[in-house]
């Protein structure tokens, strides 16, 4: 059976609408510049809509034991910050999974940049899903990149 590649791509459109002109004054020199206004705007686009609620119920249907840690961690997930704070073992003990399970679970959606983890600490990618504006979900990529990976985990 051939294996089918689905492609996706991301677009971001960005535009810019010329207001007016203004004459300014260069402080370091006193020379007056007439410069154009423009307001430039950014959108998102090409972007699917998800009830998540529906998906974790979907998922946690079908899905394995992997599944239903990934499932655990959506359903716990602090939609304003994209945060959990648990422990690996925490997460094992509240939802019947074996630590090991759980442990290589993280390691591969870690891998696959899902996730970052800190001790204690799991923020999930908002490049994949993300709660809020435009603007919020842009603070929440700029928090993730930040988001400092301990690997010991």
């Amino acid at each position: 059976m051939a294996k089918k590649t689905v492609k996706t791509t991301r677009k971001v459109t960005s535009k810019s609408q010329i207001t007016g002109t203004r004459n300014l004054v260069d402080e370091d020199t006193g020379e007056k510049v007439s410069v154009v206004e423009a307001v430039s705007q950014t959108q998102d686009v090409n972007w699917h809509k998800l009830w998540i609620t529906h998906l974790i119920s979907a998922l946690d249907i079908v899905g394995n034991k992997k599944m239903k840690v990934v499932n655990y961690i959506l359903d716990n997930l602090d939609w304003n910050s994209n945060i959990l704070i648990k422990t690996q073992q925490e997460i094992a003990k509240e939802s019947g999974i074996g630590f090991n399970t759980v442990n290589t679970t993280i390691k591969m959606l870690v891998d696959k940049k899902f996730l970052k983890v800190k001790t204690g600490v799991i923020m999930l990618n908002p490049d994949i899903i993300a709660y809020g504006s435009h603007n919020k979900r842009a603070h929440l990529l700029i928090t993730f990149e930040e988001f400092s990976d301990n690997r010991e985990i």
